[in-house]
């Protein structure tokens, strides 16, 4: 077996299963798995890129005899100032001490559930009931983001026009939720 990027021998064969469709192969060596492995690829923000290069990671590196042995960082020293919880307790209860742990460990927190989830934010499916409230909720999200960054741009004639749809949006939610 070649590897499909420099034709040396392949020691590795990745299969990669999308949508259920039929999955694809990919055969590689040594050195050109542990390169795709480290590249700086232009789209290494996408969470789904992420979740894919964290476990591909892990999964080379037991190949290659890496240690797979956690160091325990600052922030796992880290302590809610309310409840005195840690974010390890958190995660060998699965449990949040409190409210305000929250916000205290939001960072630790969304990288846990983009590494067990592959996502921060909600893909599935949404109640009949819900729907229509949740797209106008995700509506006025992306125009307030919109308009933070209208702000930023000093641009403040569409910044204006865009807080009115959002008003509007927010009204609309209002009579909708009573």
């Amino acid at each position: 077996m070649r590897c499909d990027r420099c034709d040396n021998e392949a020691t590795i064969q990745i299969h990669i299963i999308e949508n259920g469709e039929d999955p694809q192969t990919i055969n590689l060596c040594e050195t050109c798995a542990q390169n795709m492995m480290f590249q700086n690829f232009s789209n290494e923000d996408n969470e789904e890129y992420q979740y894919f290069q964290d476990h591909l990671k892990k999964l080379v590196g037991v190949f290659f005899n890496e240690p797979q042995t956690r160091t325990e960082s600052p922030d796992d020293q880290k302590k809610c100032s309310f409840c005195g919880s840690s974010f390890s307790d958190i995660t060998k209860t699965g449990r949040f001490g409190c409210d305000h742990c929250y916000t205290e460990f939001y960072e630790q927190a969304k990288e846990s559930l983009r590494m067990t989830q592959g996502a921060t934010a909600h893909t599935g499916d949404v109640p009949e009931d819900f729907r229509e409230i949740k797209q106008i909720q995700d509506e006025i999200q992306r125009k307030k983001e919109k308009l933070q960054e209208l702000i930023l741009l000093e641009d403040y004639e569409t910044a204006a026009i865009l807080r009115d749809e959002v008003k509007e949006l927010c009204n609309a939610l209002e009579r909708g939720t009573q």
